[in-house]
């Protein structure tokens, strides 16, 4: 194996199985693995039921779709061509159920390289004072009509940071993560 030590040439690749990768590499990978399993995140309402841009998103439908909103991405602003990585602003994890909102809670954990507008732009936001900004959540989802009515949420492509969101979607507070039991780091 490659001795992975800075020379001239900067780090050296070392091997991991039959993958090459650098030191670098692996310090990023490590320092966004600590940081999901133990940083801090925000819990955001991700949608609420009602109606977003003429079709009506009802509690059951909302609520049959809360294992797709495991692991999707947040990126900042909703994409008119293909996701750029540099708009990556966090990933979200442990979707609920928030009765009191009529809507789909998750933990967003900041990450990538827009994580540090997502956490300024949330920290603004949970601070008590006004006016506030029309900063919240938009979900881009894919889903099966039945005339007006969302039938069935089938993808949820992301969850973005916007300006003027569709449908309720919001900063609701900070949170400190901890190491869940079987998480490895």
């Amino acid at each position: 194996p490659l001795a992975g030590k800075p020379g001239k040439e900067g780090l050296k690749p070392k091997r991991r199985g039959n993958q090459l990768i650098s030191l670098v590499e692996a310090h990023t990978s490590l320092q966004v693995s600590l940081q999901q399993l133990t940083g801090e995140a925000f819990e955001i309402l991700a949608i609420t039921s009602g109606s977003g841009n003429g079709w009506e998103f009802s509690p059951a439908c909302l609520q049959a779709s809360l294992p797709l909103w495991d692991g999707v991405e947040c990126f900042v602003d909703h994409a008119r061509a293909a996701r750029s990585v540099r708009d990556l602003a966090g990933v979200c994890r442990s979707p609920a159920w928030d009765e009191g909102s009529s809507g789909v809670r998750l933990q967003l954990v900041p990450g990538g390289p827009s994580a540090g507008l997502l956490r300024q732009v949330g920290e603004e936001m949970l601070q008590e004072k006004s006016p506030l900004p029309g900063v919240g959540f938009s979900a881009d989802v894919l889903f099966r009509p039945n005339g007006k009515q969302v039938e069935q949420i089938l993808k949820v492509n992301s969850v973005d940071l916007v300006m003027e969101p569709a449908r309720g979607g919001r900063f609701i507070r900070k949170v400190t993560l901890k190491k869940e039991e079987g998480e490895r780091m």
